[in-house]
């Protein structure tokens, strides 16, 4: 027997059921551990309560809370079972909502603790990838950088084993134009969300790509531009939902905040290093990084020479031609510099006019014959400012560090005496430190 609710919630009508067992409703997501209790208890003639989830007539899954209760006719033997059902689908949809929404809000709030706690970007994005997971299970999924046309992967995380090995997971840059899903979003500034991806025309597989079939992006936008993109994937058909796309884009938002951060710190950090008129290292930045260098010249047992630059009879310059004119001489005359001596070389803007080059494992020989080439950089070509050719010339000291001046102080004090000596022998010249 079953009555007309168990017809309208099962969509079995009653000559469908009689005859058959409950197993017609098992919608195979619960385990035969359940049912064995199940059969147990009301075998034993106890009374079993509990929440099955079971699939319709149609396919589709419902909630009920069963309470079944054992029979037994008046010599006490089992005869039948009685069980009473509520269809509790709501009530379950409702839980599982706003326990979804509480493991968001604490992804979210973990993120954002993070996000306060480092400035580090890879820390970030990291952290970003595993609290989406907890929310949005995925096979693989990545942050990627927008720059100009190009879009570059910066950070990703993968489950899947095809994932892993895949060329979708490599450094590559793509074409926003040749992605159409890009174009969309760049333009929408909405996430997208391609359920199937065999099915729809706006995704271009690429070999690599291929075990790809359900998909999200979401933008990452900083001041209402679109600076990169937040995907997850997965290799199941109809893994991902619209309620999935939602949350994502909430992700997207902390990896752009993380992103603005960064760059903050970047463009503080340069500022705190770099002089702003020259573009060069500034004094304080030097003297840090000259004393990672020596230290590293001690322990290899290596040598290091120091330049010491000035530019002669500045004053005049900026008396007959203006201060902007003597500000772009100091410009040109730093780029000259930079450009004549080897990457390794550090080159600051000591102070004023004064340069400063530290080049390690270079020998006064060959630091003398470096600042040849930086003399002849400056004094062989005019700067031009408009119509108007400014000539300059270049005096330079030169030390190396020896048992006696080991220390970068000392080493800058024979550099800077050479450099005078330069000065009084005539300037536009090279001279180097010997000890007396």
């Amino acid at each position: 027997y079953a009555n007309p609710k168990f017809v309208e919630v099962s969509g079995y009508s009653l000559s469908e059921v009689i005859g058959k067992t409950p197993r017609i409703l098992r919608s195979g997501e619960h385990g035969l551990e359940l049912y064995r209790n199940l059969w147990q208890t009301i075998k034993a003639g106890q009374v079993w309560k509990g929440e099955v989830h079971n699939r319709r007539k149609d396919g589709t899954l419902y909630w009920e809370d069963s309470t079944i209760t054992p029979v037994f006719d008046s010599e006490h033997k089992l005869v039948n079972f009685i069980a009473i059902k509520e269809d509790i689908t709501t009530r379950k949809e409702l839980e599982d909502a706003e326990r979804d929404q509480r493991k968001l809000a604490e992804a979210l709030r973990d993120t954002s603790t993070a996000l306060n706690s480092t400035l580090n970007l890879d820390e970030v994005l990291d952290r970003v990838l595993e609290n989406i997971e907890k929310v949005t299970p995925f096979d693989a999924a990545m942050v990627l950088m927008i720059k100009g046309h190009a879009v570059q992967k910066i950070r990703q995380s993968n489950n899947l084993e095809k994932a892993i090995h895949s060329g979708v997971t490599g450094n590559t840059q793509a074409n926003l134009i040749n992605v159409p899903i890009l174009q969309e979003m760049r333009e929408t500034r909405q996430p997208c969300l391609i359920p199937d991806t065999q099915g729809d025309p706006r995704w271009r597989a690429v070999p690599e790509m291929g075990w790809i079939r359900s998909f999200i992006s979401a933008p990452v936008m900083i001041r209402g531009q679109v600076v990169g993109i937040l995907n997850v994937l997965s290799g199941t058909r109809g893994f991902f939902t619209q309620a999935h796309a939602e949350r994502l884009l909430a992700f997207a938002s902390q990896v752009a905040v993380a992103m603005e951060n960064a760059q903050l710190f970047e463009r503080v950090h340069h500022l705190s290093v770099t002089d702003s008129l020259t573009e060069l290292m500034n004094r304080r930045h030097f003297f840090e990084v000259s004393k990672i260098e020596l230290e590293r010249t001690h322990r290899y047992h290596r040598t290091l020479s120091v330049m010491m630059i000035d530019i002669d009879h500045f004053k005049t310059i900026n008396d007959t031609h203006g201060h902007a004119t003597g500000d772009l001489a100091l410009r040109e005359v730093a780029g000259r510099i930079k450009h004549s001596v080897r990457a390794i070389d550090v080159v600051a803007r000591y102070g004023g006019e004064e340069f400063i080059v530290l080049m390690p494992e270079t020998t006064i020989q060959e630091a003398c014959q470096v600042a040849e080439r930086v003399r002849k950089s400056v004094s062989d070509d005019p700067i031009e400012d408009n119509s108007v050719e400014v000539w300059a010339t270049l005096s330079i000291g030169v030390a190396e560090m020896d048992g006696q001046n080991s220390d970068i102080d000392r080493i800058i004090r024979y550099a800077d005496q050479a450099l005078y000596a330069a000065k009084a022998a005539g300037r536009n010249r090279v001279e180097s430190y010997r000890n007396p």
